[in-house]
Formats: structure tokens, sequence, C-alpha cells
């Protein structure tokens, strides 16, 4: 399995911790949408999707399994993210462009182009 392209739209609102929304696809057939990227005061972090039980408390719908494939996540969505800021766009596409990039635990910012959306 791969992430076979990422979408990330920033949030210009800077009143509010949440930054950008990204979704994610693997393998050109399963797609992961919502995943939000939220400021703390020690960095970026990732919130998955998630729903609101009836006791208030939030339930993730997806996520990752190990702090491996999390850490890929991070790393792809945060340089994504980066890119937004730097790009000053609002959103954009990253499509993998490596067809030697076979797993998700091998994915690089480097395996992928960058389209801005707008």
């Amino acid at each position: 399995m791969k992430i076979t392209s990422i979408r990330i739209t920033a949030i210009k609102d800077s009143e509010t911790r949440l930054k950008a929304i990204a979704n994610v696809t693997f393998d050109e057939v399963f797609a992961v949408c919502g995943i939000k990227i939220l400021q703390s005061e020690i960095g970026y972090f990732l919130a998955m999707p998630s729903k609101q039980l009836k006791d208030g408390r939030f339930a993730d719908i997806a996520h990752p399994i190990n702090q491996e494939g999390r850490a890929v996540f991070e790393k792809l969505l945060f340089w994504g993210y980066e890119y937004v800021l730097q790009s000053e766009c609002a959103s954009i596409d990253m499509n993998l462009n490596d067809p030697k990039c076979t797993d998700l635990y091998t994915q690089e910012p480097a395996n992928f182009s960058v389209s801005v959306i707008y």
C-alpha cells in the first residue's frame, strides 16, 4: 500500500488552531478525507477524522496503526502544508510520480509532484 495523492487546503482564519485540511488517497482506490493539520504551542500535529459520541467524546474514524505509519503521514502532510505557506496559495495536489516507490514506509516528499490548485 502506498499514498498515491494528497490534497491540502489551507484554512486562512488565523484566529483558530486549524491550519489546513488534507485528503489522502491510497493506491488510487481508497481515500481518507478530513485529516486536520493543527498548530499547538510546540508545533504542528495531525488530528485524524473523527465523530462525536453521545457522551461528547470524539473517536477516530481512521488512523495510523503504528508510529512508523504516523511518521510518514506527518512528514508528507507537514511538508505539503509548508509548501502551501511558501507558495502563498490556498490548495495543492501532491501526486505520486515515482513508480519505484512501492510502499508507504519508503515514501518521501521528493516522490511527489506538486500542482497548485488555487
